[in-house]
């Protein structure tokens, strides 16, 4: 049922796609629906990985449907407290295993939480308590997903998406108080602390790129004015940003999302951030400009600002760079919603083409975005093929050329989702 509800969604019935997988996530939740009022239970009821796993992936279209974002705002509140206790009981699980790879790790998270609940031994040599006995103490924190003091790095996607749709509902200032609690998590948290981010306008951190609200501003502009105005606030009038970022080894690949906004990922990769382009207007601005007409419907002036992100990018990256190919992806997205099927076909298929190169070894840059799975089987390749796979399906000619192509990107996706789910758990 779920292939079907993918295949449905991704050939463009969206609202189809989108019911098929609120019927699927209540049948693996023995009927609970996470999408009603009331439907988390406060999360006292463990839900399976893969039941989690649909809920999520069921607020993320959710959310990049007009008019849905309140289902989708509702999905990931009731989500929190279960992925909540799933951490906790995946700490456990760690600490069972004699000689564990993740056995400190766990005690000190377990610690850390415990200090939450003011229980004290909030680190160091402190005991870990028993599983119920924890679980107890934080039950009030645990079952509130308002509360941030049971926040943990497993419920950022949530907070990420509940934070999107808040923003695109207008409603900026909330938006922003999410912002802040990833920034949080990112702080809380030893890998991520230290992790740059590299965006257009330049390097910073990743608590720092929440707490700006900068992340979220390239694809609903003007939530980084709201978060300025908002932490100079609160700081008692404070600069609220800092000195402009640098440079760093990270770089952000920006895409088109279904409805013509964009979405960000963070992958590692050494390039420099994109210079801006010959016209005088900064990447960044190209973005949002780019966004607003895409979402207006005037597809000849979205293509002409388009194509200029191509540029920028492959003149900053180089034609056979990732950042290259997200933005003919994204030309070729933009073709086919103007009804240019062709020409997106031969976008995308070119995108594909160097996407393969790419991931065959023949980019050194991409070795930190793989995350040990090599070659064509990347989930990146899975997308690609994906959305190749709508676009042939869209022609009655190569609709049978369609249906294979789509079925292999799923199939590529599906091992790849399998592959971190099992890490996961390991975990």
């Amino acid at each position: 049922m779920r292939e079907r509800a993918e295949m449905t969604y991704m050939s463009g019935d969206f609202p189809a796609g989108v019911e098929m997988f609120h019927s699927l996530a209540t049948r693996m939740s023995g009927g609970a629906d996470l999408a009603a009022e009331g439907g988390a239970a406060g999360g006292a009821v463990p839900l399976s990985a893969k039941a989690l796993e649909v809920w999520f992936l069921l607020a993320s279209y959710q959310g990049n449907q007009a008019g849905r974002e309140e289902d989708a705002i509702a999905v990931c509140r009731n989500l929190i407290p279960y992925k909540r206790r799933d951490y906790i009981a995946r700490m456990y699980d760690a600490l069972a295993v004699p000689g564990g790879e993740y056995v400190e790790t766990a005690k000190e998270e377990l610690r850390r939480l415990r200090g939450l609940a003011g229980d004290g031994g909030g680190g160091g040599d402190a005991e870990v308590p028993e599983r119920a006995d924890l679980e107890a103490l934080l039950a009030p924190y645990i079952s509130d997903p308002d509360d941030p003091r049971a926040d943990t790095v497993v419920q950022m996607a949530e907070l990420v998406t509940w934070s999107t749709a808040l923003a695109k509902k207008g409603r900026l200032e909330e938006s922003v108080r999410l912002q802040w609690r990833i920034a949080d998590i990112c702080r809380n948290n030893k890998q991520m602390s230290d992790t740059d981010m590299q965006l257009p306008t330049g390097k910073v951190k990743s608590s720092e790129a929440y707490e700006r609200g900068l992340l979220l501003d390239l694809s609903v502009p003007g939530v980084a004015k709201v978060a300025a105005r908002m932490i100079a606030e609160r700081d008692g009038g404070g600069g609220g940003g800092g000195a402009a970022p640098a440079n760093t080894a990270h770089s952000t690949a920006v895409a088109a999302d279904g409805d013509g906004g964009c979405a960000v990922g963070v992958d590692g990769g050494a390039a420099a951030a994109a210079a801006p382009y010959d016209d005088g207007r900064g990447y960044l601005e190209l973005i949002q400009d780019m966004s607003k007409l895409w979402g207006a419907q005037e597809y000849d002036k979205a293509e002409a600002v388009c194509r200029q992100i191509v540029a920028v990018q492959t003149a900053g990256h180089g034609a056979v760079s990732k950042e290259a190919i997200d933005a003919r992806k994204q030309l070729g997205s933009l073709l086919q919603s103007a009804g240019r099927l062709e020409d997106g076909l031969a976008e995308m298929r070119a995108a594909l083409a160097v996407h393969e190169q790419i991931l065959h070894g023949k980019d050194p840059t991409m070795a930190q975005t793989i995350q040990a799975v090599h070659g064509p089987g990347h989930s990146d390749v899975g997308m690609a093929l994906v959305s190749l796979g709508g676009f042939l399906m869209a022609d009655p000619e190569t609709l049978a050329a369609g249906q294979e192509t789509l079925a292999r990107g799923m199939a590529i996706q599906q091992k790849f989702q399998d592959d971190q789910l099992a890490r996961t758990k390991a975990f």
